[in-house]
């Protein structure tokens, strides 16, 4: 479960607060998504505070003080998309990545690596004079704070123009690419190696085929890697 999961779900169950408790060292820095009204309030403590007070918790009931230094406000955040002139519209290629990093990070690799990389090919596709097919590219805002920016998209979508939802054929993610400590792995798609915690929308293993085929071809050796669902 998500930690925005986590807690609509202690909501229904009738909790009034959620403690999450880091299941590693270091501090606990998981995002709740958007806006939930079924929410219960939640945050988030280091792995050795929830072990504590999981001790003390099996000596009978424990009272807490917490005071925390949070600020709430409203802020606006932006998607980038552009597309090729040329190529069919009712066959679109999607490629997105988005343009936000965490607060700590310098974000070069998360996610300035996905950013660039789908900029530079835009810009060596309007060097082309024809395409097969459309291609739609996206630059996502508020990805970190919980996926806002490709939600909203697909929401907008959904809600007044469900047909062009139906006129992409594929979408490809860039999140993170450009690790010193890489592996050349390709999702999953046909589950021929790892069993999808997530349904595999239709076209996925198709779009598998293509970057194995490339790799394959140009003798590039490479890896399934799990079809999990994560990012945009």
């Amino acid at each position: 479960c998500t930690f925005g999961e986590k807690a609509i779900a202690a909501d229904a169950a009738g909790a009034d607060a959620v403690i999450v408790y880091n299941n590693t060292t270091g501090a606990l820095n998981g995002t709740l998504g958007g806006l939930e009204p079924n929410s219960a309030p939640a945050m988030g403590i280091t792995q050795a505070e929830g072990q504590s007070l999981l001790a003390a918790m099996a000596n009978g009931p424990v009272t807490m003080t917490m005071v925390l230094d949070k600020t709430l406000e409203e802020r606006q955040t932006f998607n980038v998309l552009a597309e090729t002139e040329t190529g069919r519209d009712d066959n679109v290629v999607m490629l997105g990545a988005h343009l936000d990093g965490v607060h700590d990070g310098a974000g070069i690799n998360d996610n300035g690596s996905g950013s660039a990389d789908i900029l530079e090919t835009a810009v060596q596709l309007g060097k082309v004079n024809k395409l097969n097919n459309k291609v739609r590219f996206a630059w996502w805002g508020a990805e970190e704070l919980g996926l806002l920016g490709s939600d909203h998209y697909v929401a907008d979508l959904q809600a007044n123009d469900p047909e062009a939802l139906d006129d992409i054929a594929t979408y490809l993610n860039f999140d993170m690419i450009a690790s010193p400590n890489y592996i050349i792995g390709v999702y999953d798609a046909d589950e021929s190696t790892y069993e999808a915690p997530v349904e595999v929308p239709a076209g996925s293993a198709e779009t598998e085929d293509v970057f194995t085929d490339f790799f394959d071809g140009t003798g590039q050796p490479w890896v399934d890697t799990e079809f999990s669902g994560r990012s945009d």
